[in-house]
């Protein structure tokens, strides 16, 4: 594994900052459980990883926003698999979150970082296009949202500007 710099940015600002100076050479961490193996093996480098797990804006509990399920970007699968059980919704959702990995995997995987990812083995990204779920873009042009199916472009190919971090998932009430 080639060696990178590391930092935990605190607050979106900073995490945006420093994204946009490294640009393409650098990689958002969320859950990482994609990301470390790829490094590790060599099928990514990198000079900058941003782990985003500290910064204030991205996390928080999993909520009802209006008619809408928000799950932010450092939500775990397992959180939103609870969640989901709990409150008795997107049974299709649950039973995806509980498939991803293993009980250590979705204990740090997220939801954004499953469609961030943008593999064709992602557990949970049919259910989020077939349900209409946004993603939530803060960027140096402020917010915007996207349709899952339109924020992924193709194999690992996604809808990300410079600068712009995914702050949460979107997903209408049926």
């Amino acid at each position: 594994m080639k060696p990178f710099d590391y930092i935990q940015p605190r607050d979106l600002a900073e995490a945006a900052s420093v994204w946009a100076a490294y640009g393409a050479s650098a990689r958002l961490l969320a859950g990482g459980t994609d990301m470390m193996v790829a490094l590790r093996h060599g099928a990514v480098q990198t000079d900058m990883v941003i782990d985003l797990k500290r910064v204030a804006e991205l996390g928080g509990a999993i909520t009802m926003a209006g008619d809408r399920l928000r799950v932010p970007a450092t939500a775990t699968m397992t959180a939103l698999r609870d969640y989901l059980a709990k409150h008795g919704f997107y049974p299709a959702l649950q039973d995806a979150a509980a498939v991803v990995g293993s009980i250590q995997i979705r204990n740090r995987a997220t939801l954004a970082g499953n469609i961030c990812n943008a593999s064709p083995a992602a557990d949970t990204v049919p259910v989020l296009a077939s349900l209409g779920a946004l993603v939530e873009i803060q960027g140096p042009g402020g917010m915007r949202q996207r349709l899952v199916d339109k924020f992924i472009q193709g194999n690992r190919q996604i809808d990300l500007g410079p600068g712009e971090i995914v702050s949460a998932i979107l997903i209408p009430l049926p």
